[in-house]
């Protein structure tokens, strides 16, 4: 728990997330009164957000100078599943709503690779920009340097 109290831990961030996943909650269950639908959205909203807790805190764990390091990686992977997603035959990729997006893994379920390549491009970018502005200040040390 201390090293949550050490971080950059944003409480008021935290109670927004809890508080729209409860409306939301709320929201579904109260469109799934009427029973229109034979699947329980109810249901399948709070697994959801229990796995993204449980990733979300897994995340949480690691250091940010790991996830630094890992974020080239991690760009490279993304670009390659939106080139599986693009190559890939019918049966593992289908074209739904005239869009070819989804990954399908046999028994498992689907993943949406540009919902993935979101948070590593976000992170690719902090990565380049942290990288400019190092090679800035060098510069910018080296200059006063050069006007002696």
């Amino acid at each position: 728990m201390n090293r949550f109290a050490e971080s950059h831990f944003d409480n008021k961030l935290v109670l927004s997330i809890i508080l729209l996943a409860i409306s939301s909650c709320v929201t579904i269950s109260s469109a799934l009164k009427y029973e229109q639908y034979e699947e329980n959205f109810f249901i399948k909203q709070i697994i959801w957000f229990s796995l993204g807790t449980i990733l979300a805190l897994f995340i949480f764990l690691f250091d940010m100078e790991q996830i630094r390091k890992m974020t080239p990686f991690l760009y490279l992977l993304g670009i390659l599943l939106l080139i599986v997603v693009l190559l890939a035959p019918a049966r593992i990729a289908p074209i739904t709503n005239g869009a070819k997006s989804w990954i399908i893994f046999p028994g498992i379920g689907s993943i949406q690779p540009s919902e993935f390549m979101k948070i590593f491009l976000i992170l690719m970018l902090a990565y380049i920009t942290k990288i400019h502005r190092e090679k800035k200040k060098w510069e910018n040390f080296l200059r006063i340097f050069n006007t002696y």
